[in-house]
């Protein structure tokens, strides 16, 4: 109603001035449209530049007209969740207007912030919706995006995961963490990312290269964890989350107050997070509890031409590895390999016990924006400390001293300047520095898996697009420098110093085809590149977290890659269909091979891999399809599949997820439209997971695990009552209690995966 007196209120006069007028003859009009979906746009604000009398918002179908007498006219368009748009527009002609959605405007730029767009047409990009991220915010983030097709997870025991988008994972994989290139030991396949899934509003997945816009780290893909904006308005908003698990006994507790005053919006949040030791559908596995402590604070100030932002966020965790991966000797281990039953027995406990991880993780960020005429320049400086201790089981009374001891410590600078915005032609262009060093904490008694270093590192990119009517392009190239210093001691205890210089250029072209208001088509082309990590170089002993040996190679030279992508959607009333395919070569392709070996060292006896080098080639296609026939009845079925080889050896190649499907059927309940209580619903899952059986057996330490099949179950209400609002959901997970391996599992050799689970979230906001 505020909205219709407004209007009315705006178009009173323009109705009587036009009353003494002669009324003009010409007229302006156009369609709004998502320039995404290219779906209509309706209730969006259009106004002529100078003249408020002439305003009005656009029909169900995005479509609208205004009286013009002159020849041209300049008009602003804007709607809530969608960048506002400036278009020149002919009398007498019908215009398609794009407006690019505020949500999806973080995929593809360097420095990540509300206020940039995205620019990259081409892309493929994957939301994780509201309510599938509040009903799995519980579980960690890799897990949290397993949802989407394309994304699956490489899982360390019962309380390690780490994404993998279209066969790729690791560093290859870039997180960005409120616009701050996430910063935390992501070298180690055991190291799962420090980031707690409750302070997201959303999280987005950037499928395919995305060098250009943020630098070689993001050969395989970006995900994107966005907290939510700050308010601007006056009032203080509540929010907090009730989660309980009955495996491990899961409880988590998370709230988040924020608020505005005087120009100035904030936030906090805080979240506890415990758990114990996890059951299969046959036996408890030993130490895998998990204990969690997380807050973050946010402060900004706003303006239409300036603003600036400050965040702070720390992550603390303490979790179990897996005990029964950590063998005494080389018998026992290869028989723990062979047995269908950890060799290590355990009951349900609370207690985190050595071998364990305990990892502090802090982030400060600052940004601003300063908008002039001609464009918009963006900057941002990001701080984070990463300190990893893992605890391995020790003699002599030395269980309390830490067997890795890291302190990472890295500083990021970014600075963007862009043009154009809401005209055809785009662009912006920008710099990215990063300075960080690496340094083992002395006393472990034990010689450091990876050394420590010094990087340096910038880049520079420049980025282009062209907006027409039916299609959009976008091009854009980037070139990164990086110095790396290495101080090591050998084995004859001499300290050596080694340098390393990388140094490439990426580049990328798209287009998107909007062959009609339903369907578009996709194609992009990029080449990306990364330099081996550390660990890749310089690794030498036993990994805890992996319960491995891994030895790296300093004569590993850069990765190269080419990947071509192209994509189809096609959104009507009641059917949404997404399908991808892809084709990507990496020269040099750096993996951690399984050397079919054990060793036995006065820490045990471990499997050995060494990372190697190989030209690779991967290919792959990813579907999802959504059909509501009715408005009680919708269904998904997503899929993914990859194929890698291995070109040089003529081999597959390791750690690549195998085929899986999934299938949903969901039943909306219909409620009365006068009752507080909305949005009820119950669904059912089957997820069909294939045999891995491309692999090298001969390398590898075990065959491949059987293929498997899981049912779940996800249900959900909520109530409002004027601000307040409560959401109710119960889910079960494993509903058959399947007991079952998964191959990207690297403690599949010595145990099931998790057994049936039931959990209920309570999430209330006011």
């Amino acid at each position: 109603m505020r909205v219709l007196f407004t209007l009315l209120l705006v178009q009173i006069p323009a109705v009587c001035a036009q009353a003494q007028e002669q009324p003009c003859k010409g007229r302006i009009a156009g369609k709004v449209v998502n320039s995404y979906t290219r779906q209509p746009i309706a209730g969006a604000s259009v106004q002529q530049m100078n003249d408020s009398s002439k305003a009005l918002v656009t029909n169900a179908d995005g479509t609208f007209a205004l009286n013009q007498c002159e020849r041209l006219a300049q008009i602003i368009i804007s709607k809530a969740g969608f960048k506002d748009a400036v278009y020149t527009l002919p009398a007498g002609e019908e215009k398609v207007l794009p407006l690019i959605p505020e949500t999806l405007e973080l995929a593809t730029v360097t420095v990540t912030d509300e206020r940039i767009s995205t620019g990259n047409a081409a892309t493929t990009l994957a939301t994780v919706s509201d309510e599938a991220l509040t009903r799995k915010q519980g579980k960690g983030l890799a897990e949290v995006l397993g949802d989407i097709s394309g994304v699956q997870v490489l899982r360390n025991g019962a309380t390690i995961a780490k994404p993998i988008i279209q066969g790729l994972h690791g560093n290859r994989i870039l997180i960005l963490n409120n616009g701050i290139r996430q910063e935390g030991q992501q070298w180690g396949l055991d190291h799962a990312p420090e980031i707690d899934p409750f302070m997201a509003s959303q999280l987005t997945v950037v499928k395919g290269a995305a060098a250009v816009q943020y630098g070689a780290e993001a050969i395989g893909g970006v995900v994107l964890v966005n907290p939510p904006k700050l308010p601007t308005q006056a009032g203080i908003r509540t929010m907090l989350h009730l989660q309980g698990a009955s495996n491990g006994r899961q409880g988590i507790a998370s709230g988040q107050v924020s608020g505005y005053h005087s120009g100035i919006g904030w936030r906090a949040q805080l979240t506890r997070k415990r758990s114990g030791n996890v059951h299969t559908p046959n036996y408890f596995l030993a130490n895998t509890g998990v204990s969690e402590t997380n807050f973050s604070l946010a402060a900004g100030y706003q303006k239409e031409r300036y603003g600036a932002e400050v965040f702070f966020s720390r992550f603390n965790t303490d979790l179990g590895i897996f005990r029964g991966a950590h063998i005494g000797n080389l018998t026992d281990l290869q028989f723990a390999i062979s047995s269908p039953r950890p060799v290590v027995s355990s009951d349900f406990s609370y207690q985190i016990d050595n071998p364990r991880q305990a990892v502090t993780h802090s982030l400060l960020k600052i940004n601003g924006y300063w908008k002039k005429s001609q464009g918009e320049w963006q900057w941002q400086y990001g701080f984070q400390h990463n300190k990893r201790q893992e605890f391995d089981i020790r003699r002599g009374g030395r269980d309390n001293i830490p067997a890795l001891d890291l302190n990472l410590f890295t500083h990021t600078l970014d600075a963007v300047y862009e043009a154009g915005k809401g005209s055809a032609w785009q662009w912006k262009a920008g710099f990215n520095g990063i300075v960080q060093s690496n340094l083992n904490t002395p006393g472990t008694g034990i010689r450091p898996l990876v050394p420590n270093y010094w990087v340096t590192a910038a880049g520079t990119f420049a980025i282009w697009k062209y907006s027409a009517t039916r299609w959009d392009a976008e091009a854009g190239i980037r070139y990164d420098l990086r110095h790396m210093e290495v101080r090591r001691f050998d084995r004859n205890n001499v300290l050596q110093r080694t340098e390393r210089l990388f140094n490439n250029i990426s580049a990328t072209v798209g287009a998107a085809y909007y062959v009609s208001e339903k369907t578009t088509l996709r194609s992009q082309l990029a080449s990306a590149w990364r330099p081996p990590a550390p660990n890749e170089l310089y690794s030498e002993g036993l990994h805890h977290g992996a319960a491995a040996l891994e030895f790296g190679s300093d004569s590993l030279k850069s990765e190269q890659s080419w990947k071509w992508t192209n994509g189809i959607s096609l959104k009507t009333d009641n059917i949404s269909l997404e399908i991808s395919g892809f084709a990507q070569y990496i020269g040099n392709y750096i993996y951690l091979a399984p050397q079919g070996e054990t060793r036995l060292t006065i820490r045990g006896a471990f499997p050995v891999f060494h990372f190697e080098q190989t030209n690779a080639r991967l290919a792959g296609a990813d579907l999802t399809l959504h059909w509501q026939p009715w408005a009680q009845w919708e269904t998904w079925l997503k899929g993914s599949m990859v194929r890698a080889r291995d070109l040089t050896n003529g081999a597959f190649l390791p750690w690549i997820p195998p085929d899986q499907a999934s299938v949903s059927l969901r039943r909306n309940l219909l409620l009365p439209s006068e009752s507080r209580w909305k949005g009820a619903y119950a669904s059912l899952s089957c997820i069909v997971a294939a045999q891995q059986w491309r692999v090298d057996v001969e390398r590898d330490f075990a065959p491949p695990p059987r293929g498997y099949t899981l049912l779940n179950f996800d249900s959900g209400i909520r109530y409002e009552h004027g601000r307040q609002a409560l959401h109710i959901g119960f889910s079960v997970h494993n509903l058959t209690n399947v007991a079952y391996r998964d191959y990207m599992n690297r403690f599949r050799y010595f145990a099931d995966e998790q057994g049936r689970n039931f959990q209920l979230y309570l999430k209330y906001t006011l």
